[in-house]
């Protein structure tokens, strides 16, 4: 079991935090717009939460799948 850094706290909660407070916007937001751009800062703080947890692929994944593809719809 590794041991949990101070930077590692700070970064978890940076990311989670972004994830949670970009989502909320996400969805009370009117313009679409806005709303793609929230949901694209939510997708890059989920792959930061997975770099952060040393799964380099899965958030490498959730950048070009997820985040790409509601760009790419919109």
């Amino acid at each position: 079991m590794e041991r949990i850094t101070e930077p590692e706290v700070l970064l978890f909660s940076l990311f989670s935090g972004a994830a949670v407070l970009f989502s909320l916007l996400a969805i009370t937001r009117r313009q679409p717009i806005f709303g793609v751009l929230y949901l694209f800062v939510v997708g890059l703080s989920v792959a930061g939460l997975f770099a952060l947890k040393k799964a380099f692929f899965l958030g490498l994944i959730q950048i070009i799948v997820y985040v790409g593809a509601v760009l790419v719809l919109f």
